[in-house]
């Protein structure tokens, strides 16, 4: 028959051959495991002030640059009120400028206007008065014949200065033995 062997295994720890009568101690739980759940409550933590450091600079950064932005918007506030004065200003100057070449036409346009009649008037026409009012003007004169007076109204209007020429009253007259025509006119400029 076949023996059959019986091995034991011994579970239970050694004990020195002094304690064998001693019951045995409580055994204290390892720090391993308190190590265990410490670790990712560090590691939270640790990341924690990784990200809030992070978050502080950046903030620092926003505020940096928010700092210059409101600065730039400080300085363009001023260029844009200083581009509007100016503005106003240009425009003030070109209603000046418009001023001064109306004066200065203005000025010379009486000038011109006589020029321009003293041209437009024959030998035998000449003035006895007037008076130039704006745009008006009326005047009294003589004409030795009708011809004379025609060809004078005629070139009035051929005058770039003229708009109209209106003769009012034509009447013949007798001045020092010589007989005239005597007429009232008017002309309007452009």
């Amino acid at each position: 028959m076949r023996q059959r062997r019986i091995i034991r295994i011994n579970l239970m720890d050694r004990k020195a051959p002094s304690e064998k009568g001693k019951p045995s101690p409580k055994r204290e739980p390892k720090a391993i495991p308190n190590v265990v759940y410490a670790l990712p409550i560090v590691a939270a933590l640790l990341i924690s002030l990784v990200w809030d450091y992070t978050l502080l600079k950046q903030k620092g950064e926003l505020s940096a640059v928010r700092n210059r932005k409101k600065m730039e918007l400080t300085l363009l506030e001023k260029k844009t009120k200083l581009l509007k004065k100016m503005k106003r200003e240009l425009v003030e100057l070109e209603d000046r400028k418009r001023i001064i070449k109306q004066i200065i036409k203005e000025a010379h346009l009486p000038l011109k206007v006589i020029k321009a009649i003293q041209e437009a008037m024959p030998e035998d026409v000449w003035l006895t008065s007037f008076d130039m009012n704006g745009k008006n003007i009326k005047m009294n004169g003589y004409a030795l014949n009708d011809d004379a007076l025609a060809d004078f109204v005629e070139n009035l209007q051929k005058s770039e200065f003229v708009a109209s020429v209106q003769v009012s009253r034509y009447e013949k007259k007798e001045v020092n033995g010589v007989r005239v025509r005597r007429f009232v006119g008017g002309v309007k400029l452009k």
